[in-house]
């Protein structure tokens, strides 16, 4: 599956309002899901990690059997601060529970706050703040948590 099928992908649901799209293709399988944003009430795509999907180029070939890895939603800039003086949304061991801010995605000028779908625990950060992420990109490996789970 190319990026620019996944952009083109994205910029469709935005356009047309669709809240989720699930596409298959050569084996691949995308589920793209929009969720309202918890800050500015703009609806903002949010991460959706499929197993059934192979995994990335680049992503670490020893990542344990139980940690899923969560994948940009879109092509833009990574940023896992809030503002350039501020602590991290997430750091590696945190447990972060679901609609928890991750990171921040900046698209054509417009920053993006993603949260988190579920509860899980971070594992790995794999991408760098300030840095460009490409649509499909690994972000963070995570455990998912069940509500027991500490």
């Amino acid at each position: 599956m190319n990026v620019e099928l996944l952009d083109a992908l994205m910029a469709l649901m935005s356009e047309l309002g669709i809240n989720e799209l699930c596409h298959d293709q050569d084996g691949i399988r995308v589920h793209l899901q929009r969720t309202p944003a918890t800050h500015g009430g703009i609806n903002a795509p949010s991460m959706v990690a499929e197993h059934a999907m192979p995994p990335p180029a680049g992503t670490p070939a020893t990542m344990p059997p139980d940690d899923e890895m969560l994948l940009a939603p879109m092509s833009g800039t990574f940023y896992l601060t809030p503002a350039p003086d501020a602590p991290p949304f997430v750091r590696i061991g945190d447990v972060v529970e679901e609609g928890a801010p991750l990171y921040v995605l900046e698209v054509m000028k417009t920053l993006n706050r993603i949260c988190a779908d579920f509860r899980c625990r971070i594992k790995g950060i794999e991408a760098t703040t300030g840095q460009p992420v490409t649509a499909g990109a690994p972000l963070f490996s995570v455990e998912r948590l069940d509500d027991h789970d500490v």
